[in-house]
């Protein structure tokens, strides 16, 4: 079953990277890795409930195209044991567990 991520048009970008509704309903994240996964029916159930407020990306697609970056904002751990703040980290492509919202 596809599943999609959820781009909010009126939050914009950071960076070039799209504002997406992250897991567990915690606002947005630029992260896929921290994006919450759609099933089609409940993607179009909030764009409708929204009025378009949000534009869907086939999980799939997007994750084809991933690149890694190094965040700025984690410059300080550089040389720490300090973990990346996201559980999954930034060096892999996220795995489809599933877990619709």
């Amino acid at each position: 079953m596809d599943k999609f991520y959820l781009r909010n048009k009126q939050a914009g970008f950071l960076g070039n990277s799209p504002m997406w509704y992250a897991k567990d309903g915690q606002g947005y994240t630029a992260y896929v890795m921290g994006a919450e996964k759609f099933t089609k029916e409940e993607v179009e159930e909030l764009i409708d409930e929204t009025h378009g407020k949000y534009e869907a990306y086939n999980c799939d697609h997007v994750n084809e195209r991933l690149h890694l970056i190094f965040d700025e904002q984690d410059k300080h751990r550089l040389g720490t044991d300090d973990p990346c703040p996201w559980k999954q980290g930034y060096t892999e492509p996220p795995k489809d567990n599933n877990n619709a919202r």
